[in-house]
C-alpha cells in the first residue's frame, strides 16, 4: 500500500512540475507515460530476481 501512495504523490508531483513550467497537455501525458511504463519495468525486473 505505501507504493501505492507513493506512486500517486510522484505523478500528482509530476503533473504539478509540468503544468507549472508551461508544458502542453499532450508533453505531459507522454511524460507520465514514459514514467508509467519506466516504473512498470523496473517492477517486472525486481520480481524475476
Amino acid at each position: 500500500m505505501l507504493g501505492t501512495v507513493a506512486g500517486a504523490l510522484l505523478l500528482t508531483l509530476l503533473t504539478a512540475l509540468l503544468a507549472a513550467w508551461n508544458m502542453s497537455e499532450g508533453v505531459r501525458q507522454i511524460m507520465l507515460g514514459l514514467l508509467i511504463i519506466a516504473l512498470l519495468l523496473a517492477y517486472a525486473r525486481e520480481r524475476r530476481s
